[in-house]
Protein backbone atom coordinates (compact mmCIF):
# COMPACT_ATOMS: atom_id res chain seq x y z
CA UNK A 1 0.00 0.00 0.00
CA UNK A 2 1.13 3.69 -0.99
CA UNK A 3 1.74 5.83 1.83
CA UNK A 4 -1.03 8.25 2.18
CA UNK A 5 -0.64 12.52 2.49
CA UNK A 6 -4.13 12.29 4.01
CA UNK A 7 -4.69 9.70 6.31
CA UNK A 8 -6.72 9.40 9.40
CA UNK A 9 -6.41 8.47 13.09
CA UNK A 10 -9.33 5.69 14.29
CA UNK A 11 -11.44 7.08 11.50
CA UNK A 12 -12.27 10.52 13.13
CA UNK A 13 -8.73 12.57 13.45
CA UNK A 14 -6.66 13.56 10.63
CA UNK A 15 -3.53 13.32 9.84
CA UNK A 16 -1.26 15.02 6.92
CA UNK A 17 1.91 13.91 5.92
CA UNK A 18 4.82 16.58 6.38
CA UNK A 19 4.48 16.93 2.23
CA UNK A 20 0.77 17.94 3.13
CA UNK A 21 1.43 20.41 6.01
CA UNK A 22 4.39 22.13 4.10
CA UNK A 23 2.01 22.13 1.14
CA UNK A 24 -1.02 24.00 3.56
CA UNK A 25 0.62 25.40 6.19
CA UNK A 26 -0.79 28.52 5.07
CA UNK A 27 -4.62 27.38 5.24
CA UNK A 28 -3.88 24.89 8.46
CA UNK A 29 -2.49 27.43 11.10
CA UNK A 30 -5.17 29.74 12.01
CA UNK A 31 -7.63 28.28 14.61
CA UNK A 32 -5.78 24.90 13.92
CA UNK A 33 -3.28 22.96 15.74
CA UNK A 34 -0.68 20.86 13.62
CA UNK A 35 0.35 18.50 16.42
CA UNK A 36 3.76 15.99 15.32
CA UNK A 37 2.31 12.25 15.58
CA UNK A 38 4.88 9.35 16.46
CA UNK A 39 5.25 6.78 12.90
CA UNK A 40 6.99 3.89 11.79
CA UNK A 41 5.57 5.01 8.41
CA UNK A 42 6.87 8.78 7.72
CA UNK A 43 6.63 12.01 9.75
CA UNK A 44 2.93 12.42 10.27
CA UNK A 45 1.41 15.35 12.16
CA UNK A 46 -2.49 15.37 13.47
CA UNK A 47 -5.20 17.97 12.67
CA UNK A 48 -6.89 19.51 15.30
CA UNK A 49 -9.28 22.23 14.45
CA UNK A 50 -9.43 24.87 17.60
CA UNK A 51 -12.37 26.50 16.23
CA UNK A 52 -15.94 25.44 15.24
CA UNK A 53 -18.71 27.12 13.42
CA UNK A 54 -22.38 25.69 12.73
CA UNK A 55 -22.54 26.32 9.07
CA UNK A 56 -24.67 23.02 8.28
CA UNK A 57 -28.44 23.75 6.99
CA UNK A 58 -29.85 21.29 8.67
CA UNK A 59 -33.08 21.78 6.82
CA UNK A 60 -31.37 21.69 3.52
CA UNK A 61 -29.01 18.67 4.13
CA UNK A 62 -29.48 14.69 3.76
CA UNK A 63 -28.15 13.04 6.87
CA UNK A 64 -28.80 10.15 9.42
CA UNK A 65 -28.56 10.46 13.08
CA UNK A 66 -28.26 7.65 15.56
CA UNK A 67 -31.19 6.88 18.70
CA UNK A 68 -29.73 9.26 20.60
CA UNK A 69 -30.00 12.16 17.74
CA UNK A 70 -26.34 12.61 17.05
CA UNK A 71 -25.48 12.76 13.37
CA UNK A 72 -24.43 9.49 12.34
CA UNK A 73 -23.70 10.57 8.32
CA UNK A 74 -24.19 13.56 6.04
CA UNK A 75 -25.37 12.12 2.69
CA UNK A 76 -25.85 15.79 1.17
CA UNK A 77 -23.88 19.05 2.65
CA UNK A 78 -25.78 22.41 2.47
CA UNK A 79 -23.72 25.08 3.73
CA UNK A 80 -25.12 28.07 5.19
CA UNK A 81 -22.31 30.70 3.03
CA UNK A 82 -22.88 33.67 5.52
CA UNK A 83 -21.69 32.00 8.48
CA UNK A 84 -18.16 31.44 6.80
CA UNK A 85 -15.33 33.93 7.43
CA UNK A 86 -14.39 35.89 4.95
Amino acid sequence: MLPSDFPCIGGNIPALSAKAVNCLRALLEEHREILPLQSKKGEYYAYHSTRVVDVLDMKKSNYDTDRNGRIREIKKHVFIPEKFAP
